[in-house]
Formats: C-alpha cells, structure tokens, sequence
C-alpha cells in the first residue's frame, strides 16, 4: 500500500518547508513534542532573501540519532532516508537563495545599485568589493556590457565628435609622453617587439606592391610611408596605440588601380593615384567632420569574416602563383635540346620552391614554439614574437651559402631613391614628363613614343630624333586629360570604404572595455589624421597606409599588465587589468623604421621567394583563424566529433550549416567580382553584406541564433588561434 509521500510529486515536498519528509510519511517516529523548529533553517524576510541558518541538520541528525540509540536502535534505514531527505532539502532552498541573490546582484550591476549584505554573502562578496566586479559569464556579461564598450556618439551637428575627442585627448596629451617615460621597462621592450613586428611586413608589402605596380613602388616607399605615416599617427592621433601599415585589402585595391590607370586611362599610374589620393583625403575629412564613423556599428562579424576570407584567399593564391610561376617557363631549344640558361632556369625555380615553402614552415614551427616543451620560456617566447625576422634571416642564409643557383631578388635601390627610375619624389599633379610615359601595351598597341627615355643616367631625347640628350629636367610636359580629375571620384569613394573600415574597425577593438584603456578614444581624430597621411602618402607617391589590425593589438599587449582571473563558470583566462597608454612607443618605433632606410642596400640579398613564403604563411594561418572556416569543417566533419564551441551546444547543425553556406556563397561573389572587369568595385560589394545581414538573415534565423553565429563578443569556451596580420 503506498504511503502518502510516495503520492506526493517531489517539487511539493521540496517547495514545501513544512511537508514531511517521505521517512516520516512511511512511519519513523518522530517527537513532535521536542522544541525543535521543523525547518527554521531558511530565514527570510521582505525585501530579504531567504538564507542558511547556522542550526542546521546537523545538531538536529545527532538528536535523532541519540534518540535512535535510546529505542534500542531502532529503524536505521529509516532515520538514514530522513536524513537524506532533510539534506536534498536544505541543498535545494541554499540553492535556489543564492541563483536569486545572483540575479538582484547582476541587476543591481546594471543599474549601479549597491548589493544587499545578505545577497553579498550568499555569493562571498566582501563588503567593501563594488557590485560591478561581480563575475558574470561571458553571455551576460557581454549583453550587460554591450553599450558601454560601444563608444562612438553620434553628435548630430559638424565637428561636435571631432571637437569632442580633441578635448578628451588634448586633456591627457602631457601624460602620454609621460606615462612611457616613467614606465622605461615597458616602452623599450614595447618598442623592440614592434620595431621587427612593423618592419618585416613593410618589406613584404613593399615586394607584393612592386609585383602589382611593375615597379612603381617597392620596398623602398612602403618603409618610407610606414616611417611618415607612423609618426604624423604617434604625435596626433586620437589613439596613439593604432600602427599605421600596409594591409591586404588597400594592397589589392592597388593592383586594380594601376590595371585602370595604365590598360583603361592611358595616363601614369601614380599620376592618377595622386588625383584618386585628393579625393580620399577629402571624403575621410567630411567623415570626421559630420561624426560618421558611428556607421561602422553596422558591421557586424558576418560581413567581417567575408572581408577576411577573400583578402587570405588573395594572398594564397598570389603566393602560389608567384612560386609556381617559373614551372611554366623554358628555355629550350625548337628541336627539345636542354640549354645552359634552361638548366640554371630549372635550378633556379627548383630552390625558389623550397625556399618559399620553406620560408613558410620556418614560420609554423616558431609561431608554435610557444606552446613546445624546450628552451625557457622567455627564449620561446623572443623565437614566436620575432618569427618573421628568424625566418626571412635563416632562407636569406640558405640562398647566399648556395650563390651557384641563381634565384630571383627583391627588387629596392640601393641608395634612398624612388623604386620608379628618375621621378621625383613630388607627383606631379597637372603635367609629366618623359619618365611617367606609357609604353606601348595589350591595351594600347598603337600608342607611339614621343619621347626616348635612359633611366641609367636619367636622360630623354625625341624620338624623331635619338642624337640629341638632355637632362630629365628640361624635357617637355605632357598634359594629364582633362577627365582626369573628375574620373578619380568615382574609384576614391571605393577605397574610402575600404580605409574606413579598416581603421574603425581596429580602432573599435582596440577601444572596447575588455582592454581597460582609460584615456578614452578618438575615432573620429583619427579618421581626420588618417587623412592627412592619405594626401602625403598620394603626393609622394607612397604606399596609402591606414590601421594594422595585429599590429596596433600587439602593440596594446606589449603595454599590458595581465593577470589570471577565474569566472563564475570556473573557466581561468588571462585578462589585461592595466596598460600603459602612451605616444612614445608609436614614436620610437616608426623613428628606428626610418633609420632603416639607411641600410636598404642589404635588402637585395632577400630572395622574392622567401617574402611569397611569409605571403602564403599570412594567407593560410589568417585564413583558419577566423569562424567561418571552422564552421566550413563542420560540413565535413562527423557530428559526434563537433568541437563544444557555443554556437554548436546552442543552434540546431541545419541552421549553423545553412549560416556557412549563405557567407560561402556571398564569398565566392565577391571573389567573382574581384576577377571581373568590374574588380574596383568590390568594395561596394563589400557593403552590400550589410543589408544582407541586417535584412535578410533576421528572416532565416532567430535572434537567439544570430547572437551566437554573429556576435562580436568573446566566446569564452572557444580556441582563440593566432591571427595574422592581412
């Protein structure tokens, strides 16, 4: 026959602090007459919530089971049920106290309430300990905390946000220089790190320029710009910790301008480079003017990782083309015969491979030495930092101990002159001479030289008559079209995309509050610096430089102290509790960048093929670090064997599968469009992802879904690889 408790559901014998407990229901005697309370132990009171009291099962278990003892032992199975029993409920009521002591705890963190005593002590928070340094898990926090890291204000009148971060900025100017002097230890160490951080993928940029330019520009611009661009940026940006460099996307867009300039125009590349550069200057200062860079709130992790997915695809398959490239050639004769110059040809490909393959093994093995098991950990750590410089140094080695294989070089004066034989360093603007001249080309075959041009000793002669030479500086002008000016529009509003992007991108991660900067930032100083670098950089004829997104990181790390913290879910991370923000970092390192330019004369030794190498080691790590390709594997992998990201254990496959595919598609699109006669519009294309994201994918996915697949903030149960620098 059941008892009563047996019919009785268990959430009423745990809600109910006066039910029996099922050992008494079944029989055990109990003395109601003994003065003991029945559960006293959850006191509660308004506005109070409801806490263990120090009398508690245990005096009274000890009771029963002297009682127990007395009756000559009675039912032991009995008294041991009830015992159970009284502790489930205990552990039940504790338990449900502290998850309401934790909910008014986090709300009293978002409305900077103070605690309750009782609530602080539930959750062991000291008196004195503020409710905002609560630990909260990583999806509450970030809700919680979304608007306040997001720190770009609309004002709604001309130059309000541009006034605003002059006078947030110009009030800590002093302490910028300052702050890096008194801390010495963390500024030289800062400026060592970034100085071969910043300067080896100013060489790479400047090789992959020189490929896209036929020589327009080269290594030599690119550091020079790094050095120029740099220091305008450390003494007057409105986020001084933002490295200015070369970045994949304005590399590409480069190679498109001057396949516009020279096969659709007919008019010099850096000619029209100069009158696009006006332009952009012009639309990033009414930018910073009118506060619009509160639109980059728009772009969210989707459009983000289509941007990076085609910039690695780009550099993979740039790298591979160019070291596979020679494969193709031969110098043999008609009848098959091998000839001396087609073995040194096939000898000089062969260690082209290897070295740049090579180059990019190099690269994996002491990123990952890290994490390895040998040498101390300082030793380590210099081998990961200073990866580049090791590898570029070591198959430089290897190429010079094997001088008899002839391999392709870079390509850099050996004095500081421009890459470009005989410009001056000033573009110019309205007329050219006979060094900018066009030769006849695919697009062009009819185009007739009107003047001879010797870039050995700088000279030009008519070509109706090659007798008579003259010094460069007295030849005739030849005047830039008319259209000229106008045309440029049209490509500068693309690339101010681009530049916008990158820069307030990186700016926004270096600004959120995870990173504890306390000076507060400056997005729209910085976009009106950017352009005054942009104008310079077009004027010179240098490379267009904007934020690095690595290396601005790497430099705020290089700056930070960092100690461990365990959250509320028991997961241990590093996180940064102070950083030294200063202007004096930025500017030693762009100055000891500049001095480089004094030694470019052993650059020559570096083989194109180790440089290809660092291309494909940027393109291939960048590439698996972002989400998208995780989320690629998953559409081959086998479920049982899915990693347990959060995306994973919180959306169905079907949708985070469909979610992948919709950013492959939109991928490949742009990819399409790159290669199209329409590549310079790619980023419109670009743009376009955010009404796809904001529009369509509202309508496929839950909101739920899409805070797990798009959100910006940090997953704390994700790996977090090493991203390279694009």
């Amino acid at each position: 026959m059941s008892s009563k408790a047996d019919k009785t559901p268990f959430n009423e014998l745990v809600d109910d602090p006066a039910a029996p407990s099922p050992g008494e229901a079944a029989g055990g005697a109990v003395d109601d007459n003994k003065s003991e309370p029945e559960l006293p132990d959850i006191q509660s009171s308004p506005g109070q919530s409801p806490t263990p009291s120090p009398i508690s099962a245990p005096s009274r278990t000890s009771r029963r089971h002297s009682k127990s003892s007395r009756n000559g032992g009675g039912d032991d199975d009995s008294f041991s049920r009830r015992e159970a029993d009284e502790a489930l409920r205990l552990a039940v009521a504790a338990t449900r106290a502290a998850d309401q002591a934790l909910q008014r705890a986090l709300l009293a963190n978002r409305g900077n309430t103070k605690l309750h005593p009782i609530d602080a002590k539930l959750l062991n928070v000291p008196k004195e300990t503020p409710s905002a340094a609560i630990s909260r898990s990583s999806s509450v926090g970030d809700s919680l905390n979304k608007a306040d890291e997001d720190e770009i204000v609309f004002t709604g009148r001309p130059f309000g946000g541009l006034v605003q971060d002059i006078k947030r900025r110009g009030a800590v100017y002093w302490s910028d220089w300052v702050d890096g002097i008194l801390n010495p230890t963390k500024t030289l160490s800062a400026t060592c790190l970034l100085y071969f951080a910043c300067l080896a993928p100013a060489i790479a940029f400047g090789a992959l320029l020189e490929k896209f330019t036929h020589g327009d520009m080269g290594a030599i611009e690119c550091i020079l710009s790094t050095f120029i661009c740099g220091t305008i940026n450390a003494l007057f940006a409105g986020q001084p910790l933002l490295i200015l460099g070369g970045t994949g996307p304005v590399a590409i867009f480069e190679s498109i301008m001057y396949k516009v300039s020279q096969d659709m125009l007919g008019v010099p590349f850096l000619v029209a480079r100069f009158w696009t550069g006006i332009w952009i200057s012009a639309i990033l200062a009414v930018c910073s003017i009118f506060d619009l860079c509160f639109l980059i709130k728009f772009i969210t992790r989707f459009t983000d990782e289509i941007f990076a997915g085609l910039i690695s695809s780009i550099f993979i398959y740039e790298a591979l083309k160019g070291l596979m490239y020679p494969l193709g050639k031969s110098y043999d004769l008609a009848s098959g015969k091998d000839t001396i110059k087609d073995a040194e040809h096939d000898s000089g490909t062969l260690l082209s491979v290897l070295l740049g393959l090579g180059t990019f093994l190099c690269l994996l093995l002491l990123r990952n030495f890290r994490k390895s098991k040998f040498l101390l950990p300082q030793i380590r750590t210099i081998l990961a930092d200073f990866s580049p410089i090791f590898a570029i140094g070591f198959m430089t080695t290897v190429d010079y101990l094997l001088g008899d294989i002839r391999t392709a070089k870079l390509r850099i004066p050996s004095t500081f002159v421009p890459s470009k034989d005989c410009r001056p360093w000033v573009v110019p603007i309205m007329a050219y001479g006979p060094e900018f001249q066009l030769a006849p080309s695919a697009a062009f075959p009819d185009l007739e030289r009107q003047y001879l041009f010797n870039p050995l000793n700088c000279t030009w002669a008519h070509a109706s008559s090659a007798q008579t030479w003259a010094p460069i500086a007295d030849a005739p002008q030849t005047a830039v079209p008319q259209f000229l000016p106008f045309f440029t529009i049209a490509p500068a509003l693309l690339a101010s995309v681009l530049l916008f992007l990158d820069q307030n991108i990186t700016a926004r991660l270096m600004n959120k509050a995870d990173n504890r900067l306390k000076k507060g930032p400056g997005y729209h100083l910085d976009l009106a610096v950017l352009s005054v670098v942009i104008f310079v950089s077009s004027m010179l004829g240098l490379p267009w430089m904007c934020a690095a997104t690595v290396r601005s990181i790497n430099h705020l790390f290089a700056l930070a102290d960092k100690q461990d913290v365990v959250n509320a879910e028991g997961h241990r991370s590093e996180q940064i509790s102070k950083v030294t923000e200063t202007r004096l970092t930025g500017l030693l390192i762009h100055c000891l960048i500049g001095a480089s330019l004094f030694a470019v004369a052993a650059l020559k030794f570096v083989p194109m093929a180790v440089l290809l190498g660092l291309f494909l080691t940027m393109g291939i790590t960048s590439l698996t670090s972002i989400q998208l390709w995780e989320r690629i594997q998953l559409l081959l992998m086998e479920p049982k064997l899915y990693p347990p990201t959060s995306y994973v254990r919180q959306v169905p496959m079907a949708k985070v599968h469909a979610f992948t595919i919709i950013q492959v598609i939109c991928l490949v699109f742009l990819m399409v469009v790159k290669k199209s006669p329409f590549a310079m519009c790619f980023p419109l294309v670009i743009v376009m992802m955010v009404p796809i994201r904001s529009q369509l994918l509202p309508k496929i996915f839950t909101a739920r879904e899409l805070r797990y697949l798009d959100s910006e903030g940090k997953i704390e149960d994700d790996d977090h690889d090493e991203i390279v620098d694009l």
